[in-house]
């Protein structure tokens, strides 16, 4: 009788490690190299670099030599707490994942120990400053994401899954995206002027010294788009002080590359763009000078696009109220009543997803909830730990004291919505998604839904170490609280009046680590090993800071730019300017993918991140029919 054993993962060692990241490395400079073999090649790179700005050079090439196509990648945990697993079988895109060992403070002895074993004590002396710490060592480690496409995400669950990512396709107001382009002028204290003197043909014209560009006036607005992102690109990386760094063709290369890269982006057409000229100078050139063209290159298209997104999304949110106070002037009296009546019961969308067969665990439905005041969306699952009980249907609803308790679906849904969710789940018969609408539900559901927008504010207090809540979150949080709910102390930390009007915590660490790495740079030399050591370990600082701040919205993309720029701005009265600036640095890994908050609303407890298989916890029954919940009575509803 055959017998089927499962392989037993084993644990490689500091050596199995080391080659792994090696082989890693050596496969990115391969991929490199292979960039600059033709024209196509080129743009096939900066249209994927379009797609993943977010993650280093080195890790663009990784993930584009092992999958071809990918669209949008994440970690294995990432997918899961998204609601969206990836498939089983499924094998892992590697990529380099940056990691730093345990920091060192010296005691009162004299003696390093790791900052975990501090005591009491030591700790306010580490956050004081007033002893000696050295940061971890970074190293690199061999990890691994999944594309989407290996998953069962859908192209239309993608706005979801990445809020911030531009998914709009094509930029057809030009306007628009002219405004974002002169914010990447003003950022880099560049002027927009008039040509002064006749440009014939050229469609614009760059003047280094004065720090000025111009464009044709018989240009058209797709003309402009384009070519002010080739002006730009030399006037940001073309300096009065480093024009004589690079050669005319090489500097040609970048702006032509970086331009090509932001179009490609904002879905800008690049038909036009031949990029055939700029190939043939690289022929034989050094690999250490190829990918720092590209590394400039990816930092500039970073910056670029961070900040013609931003002025675009403020566009959008400066539209959006316009309209609603144009709606609300117009129609404030004869709809006042519809208006309140929404307000009391908001436009809330409640649907049942029964899973795929070969899906199902104990996990065997979800429920979807978009919270119609917030526009979030929240997951809820439905277990079936007994399959021998067709009634063992149950759901672990928040509760306003803070605790979850399961309740039997039954109990939310009326007999003939639940019968048919009941056939599905069992027989695998009928419709696989339901919408679940007021008349169907024996509970409130706009009950359930604030209980779940207030499930939201706990878990992501649990889950942060520093609080902090956005404006948002901190009224509904006061209206919850008006209505019975449990307080969450650190909303209530933040909700007191602050005596103090200096800058925050965290914005004064964002800046201190900023102006750390700008003076880093400013010292840096090629032939000085010390200060690039150095400069590597401020920019890593820096920019980890900066990427799970913005990502766990403890801070906005915006807010931090007017930081930077406030550093910048005093680090040039002392004569510190760093002209080859960095404005974003890729922290890859789970890190950048695993946000702090938005887990799924369950008790299951997390898988181990090696291939994707259903977990066999246990969960705590139900209460049994006799005792069940009830909306009149335990539930308070």
């Amino acid at each position: 009788m055959s017998k089927n054993y499962k392989k037993k993962y084993q644990t490689k060692s500091s050596e199995e490690k080391k080659e792994a990241v090696q082989a890693l490395t050596k496969k990115m400079e391969k991929s490199v190299e292979g960039y600059f073999r033709t024209p196509g090649d080129l743009k096939e790179y900066l249209t994927f670099i379009a797609k993943f700005y977010h993650y280093s050079p080195s890790n663009i090439s990784l993930i584009q030599s092992q999958f071809q196509g990918a669209n949008a990648v994440g970690s294995f945990s990432f997918w899961k707490e998204k609601g969206f697993p990836v498939k089983k079988g499924k094998k892992g895109i590697k990529i380099l994942v940056p990691n730093r060992t345990v920091a060192k403070f010296k005691d009162k002895e004299g003696t390093w120990k790791t900052v975990t074993k501090a005591n009491e004590e030591e700790k306010k002396k580490i956050e004081s400053k007033s002893v000696e710490v050295i940061p971890g060592r970074l190293y690199f480690a061999a990890g691994h994401v999944f594309d989407v496409s290996q998953t069962n995400a859908k192209a239309e669950n993608l706005p979801r899954i990445f809020p911030n990512r531009w998914l709009e396709g094509s930029v057809t107001d030009y306007k628009s995206l002219y405004r974002g382009m002169e914010a990447i002028a003003e950022k880099n204290g560049v002027e927009i002027i008039a040509p002064k003197e006749e440009l014939g043909v050229a469609k614009g014209v760059s003047y280094t010294l004065t720090k000025e560009v111009a464009l044709n006036p018989r240009n058209s607005e797709l003309q402009n788009a384009k070519t002010l992102l080739y002006e730009l690109a030399h006037a940001k990386l073309h300096t009065a002080e480093t024009r004589m760094n690079y050669t005319a063709p090489e500097k040609e290369f970048q702006a032509e590359m970086t331009a090509y890269t932001v179009s490609s982006y904002f879905g800008i057409d690049t038909s036009e763009y031949s990029l055939g000229y700029l190939v043939s100078w690289t022929q034989g050139k050094e690999m250490k000078d190829k990918t720092q063209l590209l590394k400039e290159v990816h930092e500039t298209s970073i910056e670029f696009i961070e900040t013609i997104e931003s002025t675009l999304e403020k566009g959008k949110e400066q539209i959006n109220e316009k309209e609603v106070e144009s709606m609300t002037k117009i129609n404030a009296m004869d709809q006042r009543n519809t208006l309140e009546s929404l307000k009391e019961t908001p436009d809330h969308l409640f649907t049942i997803e029964v899973l795929d067969r070969e899906m199902q665990d104990e996990e065997v439905a979800r429920i979807h909830i978009m919270d119609g005041v917030t526009k979030e969306i929240n997951h809820l699952s439905i277990w079936n730990p007994d399959k021998s009980d067709r009634e063992d249907l149950y759901v672990s609803l928040m509760e306003k004291n803070g605790n979850r308790e399961n309740v039997y679906l039954d109990n939310i849904l009326k007999p003939d919505l639940f019968e048919k969710v009941q056939s599905s789940i069992f027989d695998g018969k009928g419709d696989q998604s339901f919408v679940v609408h007021e008349k169907d539900a024996k509970m409130s559901l706009d009950e359930i839904v604030k209980d779940e927008r207030y499930g939201h504010l706990v878990d992501k207090a649990e889950a942060q170490k520093d609080y902090s809540f956005n404006e948002k979150e901190v009224e509904l949080y006061k209206e919850m609280k008006k209505e019975g709910y449990a307080s969450i102390v650190s909303l209530d930390q933040q909700i007191q009046p602050s005596k103090e009007k200096e800058s925050t915590t965290l914005d004064k660490d964002l800046s201190r680590k900023f102006e750390a790495y700008r003076r880093s740079q400013y010292e840096e030399t090629p032939d000085n090993i010390d200060s690039i050591v150095t400069r590597v370990k401020a920019e890593e600082r820096y920019y980890t800071t900066k990427y799970v701040s913005i990502d766990n919205e403890l801070v906005s993309q915006e807010h931090v730019v007017k930081l930077e720029n406030q550093v910048d701005e005093k680090l040039g009265k002392e004569g510190i300017t760093v002209n080859q600036s960095t404005t974003s640095k890729e922290i890859d890994g789970d890190k950048k993918f695993q946000p702090l908050n938005g887990k799924q609303t369950n008790n299951k407890e997390k898988e181990e991140e090696k291939e994707p298989e259903p977990d066999n916890v246990g969960h705590s029954k139900a209460t049994k029919k006799s005792g069940r919940k009830r909306e009149t009575m335990e539930m308070e509803r």
